[in-house]
């Protein structure tokens, strides 16, 4: 991810009363399972610090972030509806990508996470 960017995703938590919920804006787990995989971390660090995260990341760049989650909650709550659940955002490109609410993307985003096959360790015999 780039110092510059980030992203925002609203969801709401599968239960039992919105298991089947067709409107029901799926999580950032359930759309990029990958962010929860601990495997994937780099280190078994905890998460950074907030001088650490200062650091790292360009001024503003979550500001920008919270702004466009409050902008999209107070869209919600106005017209009780949203286009999109969310966001990537390039503040060094002055660039923002809606996440839309499409179901029928949210179905291909998990089958493409359904569908990668499980790495394979190679086992080396010593000769």
């Amino acid at each position: 991810m780039s110092q510059s960017s980030g992203q925002f995703v609203f969801g709401e938590p599968q239960n039992a009363r919105n298991k089947r919920s067709r409107a029901r804006l799926r999580t950032v787990a359930e759309l990029y399972p990958e962010v929860i995989d601990p495997a994937l971390d780099d280190d078994n660090e905890p998460s950074c610090s907030a001088i650490e995260s200062l650091e790292r990341q360009e001024p503003f760049v979550n500001s920008v972030l919270a702004q466009h989650a409050l902008t999209l909650l107070a869209r919600l709550f106005r017209y009780g509806q949203i286009p999109c659940h969310g966001g990537f955002v390039d503040v060094a490109n002055s660039r923002c990508v809606p996440l839309p609410v499409d179901p029928l993307l949210w179905r291909r985003v998990r089958k493409r996470g359904e569908a990668k096959p499980e790495k394979k360790v190679a086992h080396h015999k010593g000769t």
